[in-house]
């Protein structure tokens, strides 16, 4: 019963995460990139975490972490995978998630995880940012 009571809470939480998200995988009220991504140059990946932090706080929402995963930054790789942890009121994932879908070197985000323990909300954000 416990189990069915969180993940009931968790769906409440959800609810307006999921609400945004659909019209954003139908493609509606996001800017269209193209087929293909702009690429970051090597050179701009420092100031990605800045980016990534300052989208953040527009969204209201606190970085906690910022990390490129290390399987991702083998020599030649096209794409450097994103770990990113927040914290923040759901209403500011919605927000954060629209900026995100409109920066054109951000391949895809591959996941978002929402962690809750009592009023504090930890979200989990995986995307990948596409390389020259």
């Amino acid at each position: 019963i416990r189990k069915a009571t969180l993940e009931l809470e968790e769906q409440k939480i959800l609810l307006p995460v999921y609400a945004t998200l659909a019209p954003l995988a139908a493609g509606q009220g996001v800017t269209q990139h193209p087929s293909s991504p702009r690429r970051l140059p090597h050179a701009e990946i420092p100031a990605l975490q800045a980016e990534l932090r300052q989208l953040a706080t527009a969204a209201g929402l606190r970085s906690l972490a910022i990390a490129p995963q290390a399987k991702s930054l083998v020599s030649g790789s096209r794409h450097l995978e994103v770990e990113w942890r927040l914290e923040g009121p759901t209403t500011g994932l919605r927000s954060l998630l629209w900026s995100l879908a409109n920066l054109d070197y951000i391949d895809h985000v591959g996941y978002v995880r929402v962690q809750q323990e009592g009023n504090d909300v930890q979200y989990h954000v995986g995307a990948w940012v596409a390389l020259e």
